[in-house]
């Protein structure tokens, strides 16, 4: 592996490892994560609906295949020098994909991966209607996942889909089996309820639990998350929809006027944005040479 997706899975581990909430903020694409790595950030993750959106202007239902993530990965992780999440989805499959979905992302540079538990083909966790395998299933997949992983930095995130249908109670339960199994992070989905998160925080061991706040139904604070007892909090939902009305915005403004130059002041400037993209480093490549 290289030297750098060795020391951005050590930074990984070290960040969980550390006292506090670890602020993970969410992209779509590798110009979104340059601008998270710019802003200071310690790590990052890919969303999965965002990235899928971003690719190929479809919900997230299973239609990307693991290739399609797993390069959209390295693309990022390319353009980086944070330690990465992504969205691993089922696994693509059984325990046989599941490990070749593991080395895929671990060759790609990514530093971590969250599996979930639904049923092929998967649902976006939010939608009506999600459900999901046995657990012992998926405590296989969990299993099998962390014994593919070259480095034992790289960390295995066991996502349930189980509150729609089943409840806290079997979140909790899953959760626990999951961890058991070897999960570094855990990550129960689409938990709105503030009685529940509190109730799911008190009730798990083992593993550190992440949040993921989907707006605009979620409204908790880092402060709140930190409080109940949870790890990680990301955003998956809210970088894409901010490209997405950033860019909606902009037309409707032309469409509208004719013109762009009343628009200038919402545009990143020029000197902003050869800064973001590495410009001079490009055009001075030769100075590599010296």
């Amino acid at each position: 592996m290289a030297t750098l997706d060795l020391q951005r899975n050590a930074k990984l581990r070290e960040l969980l490892a550390r006292p506090g909430l670890l602020r993970v903020p969410v992209c779509s694409d590798a110009l979104s994560a340059l601008v998270i790595q710019r802003l200071g950030f310690d790590a990052m993750s890919i969303s999965g609906s965002g990235s899928i959106a971003s690719l190929l202007g479809k919900p997230d239902t299973g239609l990307a295949t693991a290739t399609e993530i797993i390069d959209r990965g390295r693309q990022i992780a390319a353009a980086v020098e944070l330690p990465v999440l992504a969205d691993a989805d089922t696994g693509y499959g059984a325990i046989n994909n599941v490990r070749r979905t593991i080395q895929g992302f671990e060759a790609a540079g990514i530093s971590g991966v969250h599996i979930e538990d639904q049923v092929m083909p998967k649902k976006l966790g939010s939608m009506a209607g999600v459900e999901v395998i046995d657990a012992a299933e998926m405590v296989e997949k969990i299993k099998i996942a962390c014994k593919s992983r070259r480095d034992p930095n790289f960390v295995v995130i066991g996502r349930t889909d189980a509150y729609a249908a089943h409840g806290i109670d079997e979140v909790i339960r899953r959760c626990n089996l999951y961890a058991e199994a070897g999960a570094d992070l855990l990550y129960p989905h689409n938990i709105l309820d503030r009685n529940d998160l509190a109730k799911l925080a008190r009730g798990v061991e083992g593993a550190p639990l992440l949040h993921d706040v989907v707006e605009p139904q979620s409204t908790l604070t880092d402060r709140e998350l930190e409080d109940m007892g949870f790890k990680v909090v990301i955003h998956g939902r809210a970088n894409i929809l901010a490209q997405a009305k950033a860019v909606t915005d902009l037309w409707t403004y032309y469409r509208a006027h004719g013109e762009t130059k009343g628009y200038l002041d919402h545009l990143m400037s020029p000197a902003d944005w050869s800064d973001l993209i590495g410009n001079e480093a490009e055009l001075n490549i030769r100075d590599l040479l010296d």
